[in-house]
């Protein structure tokens, strides 16, 4: 995703539209809370921590479904320019 929006086809056809930026900040969230999750498994002490492993799976999930809601703004606003 990242790269899509950054390089890619993302920032060809929608860094015009007024919501493009609002794809950084969930977008690192979900990144964040999935390598937290994975230290735990690399560490092995998700037994331990079996509430923050599922609160970062929360988080991953919600900014995941934020970053698809800005995604269809992007595409709406793209598609009201022309």
């Amino acid at each position: 995703m990242g790269k899509w929006y950054e390089e890619g086809e993302g920032k060809k056809f929608f860094s015009h539209t007024p919501s493009y930026k609002a794809l950084e900040a969930p977008h690192k969230a979900v990144h964040d809370a999935v390598l937290r999750s994975v230290e735990c498994l690399r560490k092995g002490d998700c037994v331990a921590q079996a509430e923050e492993l599922i609160n970062n799976f929360k988080n991953a999930e919600e900014n995941s479904k934020r970053l698809f809601e800005i995604i269809n703004q992007m595409i709406d606003e793209a598609e009201n320019k022309k």
